[in-house]
Protein backbone atom coordinates (compact mmCIF):
# COMPACT_ATOMS: atom_id res chain seq x y z
CA UNK A 1 0.00 0.00 0.00
CA UNK A 2 1.18 3.62 -0.75
CA UNK A 3 1.18 6.18 2.01
CA UNK A 4 -2.33 7.66 2.77
CA UNK A 5 -4.06 4.29 2.02
CA UNK A 6 -5.64 1.65 4.45
CA UNK A 7 -3.89 -2.04 4.81
CA UNK A 8 -5.18 -4.76 3.25
CA UNK A 9 -8.12 -6.47 5.12
CA UNK A 10 -6.21 -10.09 4.35
CA UNK A 11 -3.04 -11.06 4.19
CA UNK A 12 -1.23 -15.30 2.66
CA UNK A 13 0.93 -16.74 4.51
CA UNK A 14 3.76 -15.62 2.32
CA UNK A 15 3.05 -11.89 2.29
CA UNK A 16 1.51 -11.50 -0.58
CA UNK A 17 -1.68 -9.80 -0.82
CA UNK A 18 -4.87 -11.20 -1.30
CA UNK A 19 -7.66 -9.21 -3.35
CA UNK A 20 -9.84 -8.10 -1.32
CA UNK A 21 -13.35 -9.15 -2.21
CA UNK A 22 -15.67 -6.14 -3.59
CA UNK A 23 -19.66 -6.40 -2.17
CA UNK A 24 -22.38 -6.90 -5.12
CA UNK A 25 -23.96 -3.56 -4.01
CA UNK A 26 -22.50 -0.47 -2.55
CA UNK A 27 -24.86 -0.90 1.18
CA UNK A 28 -23.05 -2.86 3.71
CA UNK A 29 -24.02 -6.45 4.52
CA UNK A 30 -26.34 -6.95 6.76
CA UNK A 31 -25.42 -7.17 10.26
CA UNK A 32 -26.66 -10.68 12.16
CA UNK A 33 -28.34 -9.99 15.19
CA UNK A 34 -26.38 -10.57 18.41
CA UNK A 35 -29.63 -11.87 20.36
CA UNK A 36 -29.36 -9.77 23.64
CA UNK A 37 -32.76 -10.08 24.28
CA UNK A 38 -34.79 -13.05 25.93
CA UNK A 39 -35.42 -15.33 22.98
CA UNK A 40 -38.66 -17.51 23.28
CA UNK A 41 -38.93 -21.20 24.07
CA UNK A 42 -39.95 -21.89 20.41
CA UNK A 43 -37.02 -19.74 19.24
CA UNK A 44 -34.68 -22.10 21.21
CA UNK A 45 -36.04 -25.46 19.74
CA UNK A 46 -35.50 -24.37 16.26
CA UNK A 47 -31.85 -23.05 16.65
CA UNK A 48 -31.26 -26.80 17.68
CA UNK A 49 -30.58 -26.51 21.47
CA UNK A 50 -32.42 -29.38 22.62
CA UNK A 51 -31.01 -31.25 20.07
CA UNK A 52 -28.59 -34.68 21.28
CA UNK A 53 -26.01 -35.70 18.95
CA UNK A 54 -26.71 -39.30 18.06
CA UNK A 55 -22.44 -40.11 18.43
CA UNK A 56 -21.48 -42.16 21.25
CA UNK A 57 -18.18 -41.16 22.46
CA UNK A 58 -15.45 -44.28 22.00
CA UNK A 59 -15.37 -44.71 25.46
CA UNK A 60 -18.69 -46.10 25.61
CA UNK A 61 -18.62 -47.97 22.48
CA UNK A 62 -16.04 -50.56 23.29
CA UNK A 63 -16.48 -53.13 26.39
CA UNK A 64 -14.43 -52.87 28.81
CA UNK A 65 -12.46 -55.82 29.70
CA UNK A 66 -12.44 -57.54 32.79
CA UNK A 67 -8.87 -58.65 32.85
CA UNK A 68 -7.78 -54.60 32.38
CA UNK A 69 -10.80 -53.78 34.51
CA UNK A 70 -9.18 -55.71 37.26
CA UNK A 71 -5.98 -54.72 36.48
CA UNK A 72 -6.60 -51.19 36.75
CA UNK A 73 -8.45 -51.46 40.19
CA UNK A 74 -5.86 -53.16 41.74
CA UNK A 75 -3.34 -50.41 40.13
CA UNK A 76 -5.49 -47.98 42.21
CA UNK A 77 -5.90 -50.06 44.77
CA UNK A 78 -2.78 -50.62 45.74
CA UNK A 79 -0.37 -47.83 44.16
CA UNK A 80 0.64 -49.27 41.37
CA UNK A 81 2.33 -51.92 43.28
CA UNK A 82 3.27 -55.16 41.01
CA UNK A 83 2.26 -58.46 42.04
CA UNK A 84 0.02 -57.20 44.68
CA UNK A 85 -3.62 -59.08 44.17
CA UNK A 86 -6.93 -58.52 45.28
CA UNK A 87 -7.08 -60.06 49.01
CA UNK A 88 -3.86 -59.95 50.27
CA UNK A 89 -3.07 -57.50 53.18
CA UNK A 90 -0.81 -55.24 52.71
CA UNK A 91 -1.23 -53.41 56.24
CA UNK A 92 1.77 -54.01 58.92
CA UNK A 93 0.57 -55.67 62.09
CA UNK A 94 0.70 -54.35 65.22
CA UNK A 95 1.34 -55.64 68.60
CA UNK A 96 -1.44 -55.46 70.80
CA UNK A 97 0.48 -53.45 73.07
CA UNK A 98 0.62 -50.69 70.43
CA UNK A 99 -3.02 -51.08 69.98
CA UNK A 100 -3.72 -49.89 73.30
CA UNK A 101 -6.93 -47.38 73.22
CA UNK A 102 -6.46 -44.12 74.95
CA UNK A 103 -9.42 -43.06 76.59
CA UNK A 104 -10.81 -39.71 75.35
CA UNK A 105 -9.40 -37.51 78.30
CA UNK A 106 -5.77 -38.56 77.51
CA UNK A 107 -6.63 -38.00 73.62
CA UNK A 108 -7.84 -34.62 74.30
CA UNK A 109 -5.16 -33.55 76.67
CA UNK A 110 -2.72 -35.03 73.56
CA UNK A 111 -4.79 -33.08 71.41
CA UNK A 112 -4.28 -29.22 73.96
CA UNK A 113 -0.70 -30.29 73.75
CA UNK A 114 -0.40 -30.66 69.93
CA UNK A 115 -2.26 -27.41 69.63
CA UNK A 116 0.34 -25.82 72.13
CA UNK A 117 3.30 -27.12 70.38
CA UNK A 118 1.75 -25.79 66.99
CA UNK A 119 1.34 -22.57 68.87
CA UNK A 120 4.83 -22.56 69.95
CA UNK A 121 6.22 -23.44 66.71
CA UNK A 122 4.55 -20.20 64.65
CA UNK A 123 6.16 -18.32 67.35
CA UNK A 124 9.26 -19.35 66.22
CA UNK A 125 8.37 -18.66 62.68
CA UNK A 126 7.21 -14.99 64.13
CA UNK A 127 3.34 -16.05 62.74
CA UNK A 128 1.93 -16.49 66.51
CA UNK A 129 -0.64 -13.74 66.26
CA UNK A 130 -2.22 -15.56 63.11
CA UNK A 131 -3.06 -18.15 65.03
CA UNK A 132 -3.11 -17.51 68.68
CA UNK A 133 -6.72 -16.81 69.22
CA UNK A 134 -7.73 -19.61 67.11
CA UNK A 135 -5.99 -21.67 69.17
CA UNK A 136 -6.53 -20.44 72.39
CA UNK A 137 -10.62 -20.84 71.23
CA UNK A 138 -10.09 -24.60 70.47
CA UNK A 139 -7.70 -25.35 73.72
CA UNK A 140 -10.48 -23.69 75.79
CA UNK A 141 -12.98 -26.15 73.76
CA UNK A 142 -11.06 -28.83 74.62
CA UNK A 143 -10.97 -28.37 78.25
CA UNK A 144 -14.81 -27.92 78.14
CA UNK A 145 -14.94 -31.31 76.86
CA UNK A 146 -12.48 -32.39 79.44
CA UNK A 147 -14.28 -31.17 82.43
CA UNK A 148 -17.89 -33.01 80.90
CA UNK A 149 -15.55 -36.52 81.09
CA UNK A 150 -14.26 -35.76 84.43
CA UNK A 151 -18.15 -34.63 85.32
CA UNK A 152 -19.37 -37.61 83.50
CA UNK A 153 -16.70 -40.19 85.25
CA UNK A 154 -17.51 -38.77 88.13
CA UNK A 155 -21.10 -38.99 88.57
CA UNK A 156 -20.35 -43.34 87.47
CA UNK A 157 -18.26 -43.40 89.87
CA UNK A 158 -20.16 -41.97 92.55
CA UNK A 159 -23.03 -44.27 91.21
CA UNK A 160 -20.89 -47.38 91.63
CA UNK A 161 -20.11 -46.71 95.01
CA UNK A 162 -23.55 -46.31 95.66
CA UNK A 163 -24.47 -49.74 94.53
CA UNK A 164 -21.43 -51.32 95.96
CA UNK A 165 -22.59 -49.69 99.53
Amino acid sequence: PEAGQALPRHCAPEGRHMPVKAQASGRPAAKKKSGGGVRSREAIVRSGAYSQDDTVPAVYATPVDPEKKERLQDEMMFGGVKGAKRGSSQSVVRPAAEEEELDRFDEVLQEIGERKSFLADMEAAGRAGQYRTIINNEVSMKIRELTAIDRQRTEELEAQLRETS
